[in-house]
C-alpha cells in the first residue's frame, strides 16, 4: 500500500494492483481508499495470507487505462 500525505497532514491509501504481466497488455487497477472500500464490500482483505482482492458481487467501476 502507498501513503501520500498533504500538506494538512491527512494521508490518502492507495492500492496498485497490477496483473497480466507476462502478456502484451499488462493491466493496473487503481483502488483509493481501501478501508471504505472493504466497508462497503467493494474489496475482501484475507489478513492470514496478505491479499486483497474486488468482490464479485459489487461492480467494479471503470479506471481509466494505461
Amino acid at each position: 500500500m502507498a501513503e501520500l500525505c498533504s500538506q494538512e497532514g491527512k494521508s490518502v491509501y492507495l492500492i496498485f494492483h497490477v496483473f497480466k504481466m507476462l502478456s502484451e497488455k499488462v493491466d493496473v487497477r487503481l483502488y483509493v481508499n481501501p478501508v471504505e472500500l472493504e466497508r462497503q464490500r467493494t474489496l475482501h482483505f484475507s489478513p492470514d495470507n496478505y491479499t486483497v482482492t474486488p468482490t464479485a458481487n459489487r461492480k467494479r467501476k471503470q479506471i481509466r487505462k494505461l
